[in-house]
């Protein structure tokens, strides 16, 4: 998928290629551009750059910053033998020091680390970071995707690793206008995370290359974020029922798809804040639950709700930073609601213009089930405890603290739209088909 399709919105087939590989359009990425269009490609269906690990604090990127200097002026010392550093420009700043000196550490790091440990006696921090670089690997890889402060990168053996910046954002250090790109860094497992030094010297790709990288997207593939742990992304549907006033009804689905404050999203992501989890993320809307289980609880839909679960974080994350609460103007890249007269759910569309002909319109209610859609990123062995976590909520005490939480959402909603809007919380879980399961409990139990 092309990395950013509006580049190439407005090419001709014989102007030069936007992706700056010097060829006429209609022989470089034209047809790739063309495919991408029908399958509905947008900016987010790249191999994502979010992480559910949080960025080091700069109290930490500045330590290791400080003591990976000080490591490399010591290597250079052991190299040759002395108490004085040899360098072989004057004018060489510390950039270009280490990118010189680090080919030789880490050839040789583990003798250097031991020799540096005996010698200088370091704290548990710098210990820490002495770890890190014996198990650190300096070697090419290629830069799928970045954003401000996380990058994708692949290793020659095709693992695909989520990176973290360690001081200058991505954006700034990558600033070129190419899809992928060929860097020699060192990867750096530390902190239950991924750093590089900072520090990449640039190789070029050839086409076969970029034709691969192109198809990563449609692959699905798993994404390293730490080295203790696999984290996968685990789909999250939150059910419910809501009723109005037959002639409102309209009103009311535009309200809640677009309206759900922020505050109500984040109280309900608290609820799943446990010791397994590293992140939880919701979608401030209330989705129409037939149509969702019509559009993406099928083969064709797979790849759609892939995109949700995993376009949705990217792009947030780029457009609003590291907020957990995905709003309807985001997720519209790769989902949108159906009018409801195009509804898996005409029959509710029926009943209010069925309705609006009698003498009671305005005492007739109208009631349909709507799905909230999240995502839950844990550790894989811990599937089994999210799943019993999540069994929890069907319990009296807990369903007693989500209802609180909807009548308040729905109170303030009522007051801001002049009529009365109720909701009800069925069920949750962690696939598609438990929106039908609830649904028709609800059914039975009403």
């Amino acid at each position: 998928m092309l990395k950013d399709m509006a580049n190439y919105k407005n090419t001709k087939r014989n102007d030069k290629c936007p992706c700056d590989s010097g060829k006429i359009f209609k022989k470089c990425c034209m047809n790739d551009y063309r495919e991408a269009k029908k399958k509905g490609g947008s900016r987010g269906v790249i191999i994502t750059t979010f992480s559910p690990v949080p960025p080091l604090d700069k109290i930490f990127q500045k330590e290791f910053t400080e003591f990976y200097i000080k490591l490399m002026i010591y290597s250079n010392q052991y190299q040759n033998g002395s108490d004085y550093v040899t360098i072989d420009d004057k004018n060489q700043n510390m950039q270009s020091f280490i990118e010189s000196q680090r080919e030789y550490f880490y050839t040789n790091a583990n003798d250097i680390i031991d020799k540096f440990i005996l010698e200088e006696k370091p704290n548990k921090n710098d210990l820490e970071i002495l770890e890190a670089l014996k198990n650190a690997k300096l070697d090419h890889y290629f830069l799928l995707s970045h954003s401000a402060n996380n990058a994708v990168i692949m290793a020659k053996d095709e693992n695909i690793y989520n990176i973290q910046a360690l001081n200058s954002p991505f954006t700034e250090v990558f600033n070129l206008n190419k899809r992928y790109l060929g860097l020699h860094t060192v990867l750096i497992p530390y902190k239950n995370r991924y750093i590089t030094d900072g520090i990449y010297g640039g190789f070029d790709l050839d086409k076969d290359m970029y034709e691969y990288f192109d198809k990563l997207p449609y692959k699905n593939p798993s994404i390293i974020y730490n080295q203790k742990n696999k984290i996968i992304n685990i789909p999250l549907v939150i059910n419910f029922v809501v009723h109005c006033q037959s002639t409102k009804f309209e009103t009311m689905e535009d309200i809640i798809l677009r309206n759900i404050p922020e505050t109500f999203t984040k109280s309900f992501i608290e609820l799943f804040k446990n010791e397994f989890s590293y992140k939880v993320q919701l979608i401030s809307s209330f989705l129409r639950s037939t149509d969702l289980s019509e559009d993406l609880n099928c083969k064709e839909g797979d790849q759609t709700f892939s995109y949700i679960i995993g376009g949705t974080p990217t792009t947030n994350f780029e457009l609003n930073g590291d907020n957990d609460v995905i709003p309807y103007s985001v997720l519209k890249n790769y989902y949108t609601q159906k009018p409801l007269s195009q509804s898996a759910s005409r029959s509710v569309y029926d009943n209010i213009k069925k309705n609006e002909k009698t003498l009671f319109k305005d005492l007739m209610s109208q009631a349909s089930f709507y799905t909230m859609i999240g995502m839950i990123h844990i550790d894989s062995d811990k599937e089994d405890d999210l799943i019993e976590f999540l069994k929890g909520f069907e319990k009296p005490k807990q369903k007693t603290t989500v209802k609180i939480g909807i009548d308040n959402l729905f109170e303030d909603l009522s007051k801001e739209s002049n009529f009365d809007i109720s909701g009800e919380f069925i069920g949750l879980g962690i696939n598609l088909d438990k929106i039908y399961y609830d649904i028709n409990k609800y059914r039975d139990d009403f």
